[in-house]
């Protein structure tokens, strides 16, 4: 019998095969759950001149992107995620929108309604409290249920807005941004508000704003662009959700002159259950510059 485990492999199918094996190894990676079974937190550390040497340092957990009803994050897997971000025991707690999923083919996604969600994110726990912005899939799904929802739920939701959040002898401004694919976002206005200073912390959904973001303000926290989602070998990603932004500024820490950017993967996916970019937790930690 010519069993095929005897067949002899040429050198021409060698070629043709392996890097067609390859390929489809690598396909086969981009399934959303492998990536999400290895939920990580992500850390930076910030020291900046303007946290000032008297106050203490400042520990964020930074959690964005959720998409709740995509493949990977059905409505159950909060609680873990949650858990994971209360492990982190971080003095406050922001997030960065996109708790709905919407756009997604329906046979990919399950549509979750906002009050759920935010019942289970109302056990996030932080000495600072819970803060939060909306994002892009929580305005064309239903942003004002999304955030009167949170609100209900004890997390309270920034557009355009500041507040200042008492620690140390100074303490700190929270600025949070409308979103900028579908509503107006105003860093002079929100900034603005922030009528001390105290040291700024921004939060916004899409890292496009950066192009505006003042000098007088610390970090930017930033999540929407999933890290590209999907990256291709050699190359990293390849596409932004929001068309004119730099590549550049879809993950990770991004400095250009004296400002600073963190942009995260999030958790979730939209579109397609494809995800080969990491599904985090950001902690930063702020200090004094030494």
């Amino acid at each position: 019998m010519n069993h095929w485990l005897n067949r002899r492999i040429t050198r021409r199918k060698f070629l043709v095969y392996t890097p067609l094996a390859a390929g489809l190894g690598w396909t086969a990676s981009l399934y959303a759950d492998a990536e999400f079974n290895r939920l990580q937190i992500t850390d930076y550390a910030l020291a900046s001149p303007q946290w000032p040497a008297a106050m203490p340092p400042l520990t964020i957990a930074f959690l964005t992107d959720l998409h709740v009803g995509c493949h990977s994050v059905p409505l159950a897997k909060l609680d873990g995620i949650v858990a994971q971000t209360n492990a982190l025991n971080a003095d406050i707690i922001l997030l960065g929108g996109d708790y709905l999923t919407g756009l997604n083919p329906k046979s990919w996604s399950n549509y979750i309604q906002p009050e759920p969600i935010a019942e289970k994110l109302a056990a996030l726990e932080a000495p600072l409290g819970v803060f939060s912005v909306l994002g892009n899939h929580d305005w064309y799904c239903d942003g004002m249920g999304m955030w009167q929802a949170l609100e209900q739920n004890g997390i309270t939701v920034l557009e355009n807005n500041a507040v200042h959040i008492p620690f140390g002898q100074k303490g700190f401004w929270l600025v949070g941004l409308a979103d900028y694919l579908m509503r107006k976002p105003d860093y002079a206005g929100a900034m603005a508000r922030a009528n001390t200073d105290a040291p700024k912390i921004v939060v916004s959904h899409d890292p496009m704003t950066y192009k505006d973001m003042p000098q007088n303000a610390l970090v930017q926290l930033s999540g929407h662009t999933h890290g590209g989602q999907v990256k291709l070998p050699f190359i990293g990603p390849v596409v932004s959700p929001t068309p004119g932004t730099p590549l550049s500024w879809l993950y990770g820490r991004i400095e250009e002159g004296n400002s600073t950017l963190i942009t995260s993967s999030g958790v979730g996916t939209s579109l397609l259950p494809l995800k080969n970019t990491p599904c985090e937790v950001v902690r930063v930690a702020i200090s004094a510059a030494s």
